[in-house]
């Protein structure tokens, strides 16, 4: 259907701090709950899993995952504020055209 109207969309005014903040936060939080960051830091074969017969974790699993986790920690302080900068940017453009539709 040509020329049909587009329904309206509420669009915030500003894209503060604080929306590009929540979803850094939530996009880490998910990553780091579902698990994608330990099979993206297992693809760098960076360390070798100590792998092991015993029911429990061994010493060694545990430092790997204590090393894996001090990586992953870092990585994402480092990337808030790239991640923010980016999304405030990305979000401003897009919401800004759309508001001039």
């Amino acid at each position: 259907m040509s020329g049909a109207a587009v329904p309206p969309v509420w669009i915030a005014d500003t894209v503060r701090p604080h929306h590009a903040n929540t979803f850094a936060e939530e996009w880490f939080r998910l990553s780091w709950e579902s698990g994608a960051m330990w099979d993206a830091f297992a693809a760098t074969a960076l360390l070798h899993w100590p792998y092991s017969d015993a029911y429990e974790t061994t010493p060694e699993q545990d430092r790997y995952q204590e090393i894996e986790d001090e990586i992953l920690r870092r990585m994402l302080e480092a990337l808030l504020p790239a991640v923010m900068e980016a999304f405030t940017r990305a979000a401003s453009d897009v919401l800004s055209r759309e508001r001039d539709r």
